[in-house]
């Protein structure tokens, strides 16, 4: 089990600034990855706590994980994350059914949420591009399709908030993107 704070800041992006984007940072976006998202909740006890659940299959990756997201800010968020066989993740994915890791059980009870299954409610698959800027910075780029549609994001993950708030705006500023108020993956995927 790993248990991570990350701290981003999003970004959707119309295609036209995507394509800008990898094309500027191209040399930067050196690690490409296919992410099959398979999210789950249980009569919308996760929703109504603002907590998201999902398991994230990884083209060519010998694990997948099964990931809590707990928000503690509106730019940090609490991950749990447990690593699993993708045959075993797969058994869930086809039964529509997750029965929950200790772990994530027990995060949840803390938040008063006591949930040990939950069922498939939306499917997501992203192909991403991300590459460090820095040592605290790592800028990724995700196209992600859902329910017959399509995104494109920005999103950038630092260690430090500050610092990484100016850099996120200077890149915006100097790329001319309007900043836009941006839902997670999820979210989208059930608005859909």
């Amino acid at each position: 089990m790993a248990i991570e704070i990350e701290k981003e800041f999003k970004n959707l992006l119309t295609k036209e600034e995507y394509t800008h984007l990898l094309a500027n940072y191209e040399k930067q976006l050196t690690h490409h990855v296919t992410q099959i998202n398979s999210y789950f909740d249980f009569q919308d006890m996760l929703k109504n706590h603002k907590c998201a659940l999902r398991i994230r299959m990884i083209e060519d990756c010998d694990y997948g994980e099964v990931t809590l997201k707990i928000p503690k800010s509106l730019v940090e968020v609490i991950e749990i994350n447990e690593r699993f066989l993708p045959e075993q993740l797969q058994v869930w994915i086809d039964k529509k059914e997750l029965p929950l890791p200790k772990s994530i059980q027990e995060a949840l009870q803390k938040e008063g949420i006591p949930l040990t299954t939950a069922y498939m409610i939306a499917n997501l698959k992203t192909i991403r591009k991300e590459g460090h800027l820095n040592d605290d910075t790592l800028l990724v780029l995700d196209h992600s399709f859902y329910n017959n549609t399509e995104d494109f994001e920005l999103e950038m993950e630092v260690k430090d908030l500050s610092n990484g708030e100016k850099l996120f705006k200077k890149i915006l500023d100097e790329h001319s993107i309007i900043p836009r108020k941006t839902a997670s993956k999820i979210k989208r995927a059930l608005t859909y």
